[in-house]
């Protein structure tokens, strides 16, 4: 990938001594997974990925893997992904698995699910996800659940009585709580009810971009002051407040730096929510104007990606933003993995 910003030459031997040595960890990302494409994540860099194995989407009136048997499946299919590519990645169920498998050179891979239809209406379901591999579970996309409202209903009805108890059992087993589609009600509810802290593994601030979509300064403040994290996402279409085809990579560095002033360099992460496939994206578009029919004012535009950070291998343009502004090697540490895994260690337990 082209560089985008341009550094002096020590600057830019830094970055890339970055991206060697400091561990990366994605927050959140919907890719495929071949041999490709973990060529591409450890060009990169990256050591760890939660990725979404199961999720809800609008597009045709269609819903994947949203019930228990379909989300099984695709658990199966997630399984022998990574038979067929076991010596390059490894699943993680804790930070300590995930450690070990760094010393083994492999990226590990955490399963998620972005939405919490698969539970259905059945706690034990969630017993039987968590014994699957499952650590992350958005407990709404943009539609309502059984759980609660997401980001795209006009009317957020908060967290059900069933979600208070999805919430619990979600603690005691150690799976993290995403909320990054959520709506705000549900999110406020979430973080209130949970023992535990709640993530935003891949949200942008309501202030750059203000769409149901985004989170208010109120709510990321609440969500931190209980142990929680958020990181931004580099799609646009909710990203920023001006034409999608003006941005860059600059207005996703920009985000991180809102975040940094607003909850401190220890409360921010990073989740890119990368597809990875051109398909995706029509789908996105797609999908986001289904949503527009229910409710207008959820989405800005259309979901376009930046310039300077279309693919994941702009990632290297994201470092190169945060040294031009200053950042030290110890920050861009936290916002790349620190933060994300010492939160983690809560959650799953560990600490």
């Amino acid at each position: 990938m082209e560089d985008f910003v341009h550094l002096s030459e020590a600057d830019e031997a830094r970055v890339q001594k970055i991206h060697k040595d400091i561990k990366i960890f994605d927050g959140l990302a919907t890719s495929y997974l071949d041999s490709d494409y973990i060529k591409i994540l450890k060009k990169v860099g990256i050591n760890a990925v939660h990725y979404t194995v199961a999720f809800t989407t609008l597009v045709h009136q269609q819903n994947l893997d949203d019930d228990f048997v379909t989300a099984c499946r695709s658990i199966g299919r997630w399984n022998r992904i990574m038979e067929e590519n076991k010596d390059e990645v490894e699943l993680a169920t804790s930070i300590e698995e995930m450690e070990k498998i760094w010393d083994k050179g492999k990226i590990a891979i955490f399963f998620g699910f972005q939405n919490g239809s698969p539970i259905e209406d059945n706690l034990d379901y969630l017993k039987l996800f968590y014994q699957m591999g499952i650590r992350f579970i958005m407990i709404t996309y943009n539609k309502r659940n059984f759980i609660g409202s997401g980001g795209g209903e006009s009317r957020d009805t908060g967290l059900s009585d069933f979600g208070v108890k999805v919430i619990k059992k979600m603690n005691e087993l150690g799976i993290a709580i995403d909320l990054s589609h959520c709506g705000d009600k549900t999110s406020w509810e979430a973080i209130d009810v949970s023992d535990k802290p709640c993530l935003f593994t891949h949200a942008n601030p309501k202030k750059l971009a203000p769409t149901p979509r985004n989170k208010d300064d109120e709510l990321i403040k609440f969500c931190v002051s209980k142990g929680g994290l958020i990181g931004p996402k580099h799609m646009i279409g909710n990203m920023v407040n001006k034409k999608a085809e003006e941005t860059t990579v600059e207005d996703y560095v920009d985000m991180i730096d809102y975040y940094v002033n607003l909850v401190g360099i220890d409360n921010v992460s990073i989740g890119t929510d990368f597809s990875g496939t051109v398909h995706s994206l029509a789908e996105a578009n797609a999908q986001i104007e289904m949503i527009r029919a229910m409710n207008p004012n959820a989405y800005i535009g259309k979901r376009v990606k930046p310039k300077g950070f279309d693919r994941i291998e702009g990632l290297f343009n994201v470092t190169r933003c945060l040294v031009k502004r200053g950042y030290s090697d110890a920050d861009i540490a936290k916002i790349y993995s620190e933060n994300l895994c010492r939160v983690l260690r809560v959650i799953f337990n560990e600490k």
